[in-house]
């Protein structure tokens, strides 16, 4: 998650379990807090999979939330965990993604040995 929070737009990156507990966090924003996203995430993230099943537009890449004052991306990390990035207005979505997607093959790596 430093690769990701070393990014200048990057105000949070934050690891869930689908339950929304904390498993890691980096936070660059002292007005957020890591256990309310991981609650908040972990319930949008069952919504939208739920949503997109029901749609029939099969599993979900990313979700990407833009909004008046910054963007949210969440992204799997593996069957049981989400991966989340909290960034400023102006952020690189492409450049995020990419290093969200390199941070979630570390992860499935690190959970994989225990």
């Amino acid at each position: 998650m430093n690769d990701i929070v070393s990014i200048d737009a990057i105000q949070a990156s934050v690891l869930t379990s689908n339950n929304g507990l904390m498993i890691a966090q980096k936070i660059n924003s002292y007005n957020i807090d890591a256990g309310t996203i991981a609650a908040l995430v972990a319930m949008l993230t069952r919504s939208a999979v739920h949503t997109a099943k029901e749609l029939n537009k099969g599993n979900i890449e990313y979700l990407l939330l833009n909004a008046q004052k910054g963007k949210i991306i969440i992204i799997k990390a593996d069957p049981n965990s989400i991966l989340t990035t909290l960034t400023d207005t102006d952020a690189n979505i492409s450049l995020i993604i990419a290093e969200m997607k390199k941070a979630r093959e570390k992860i499935i790596n690190i959970f994989a040995k225990v």
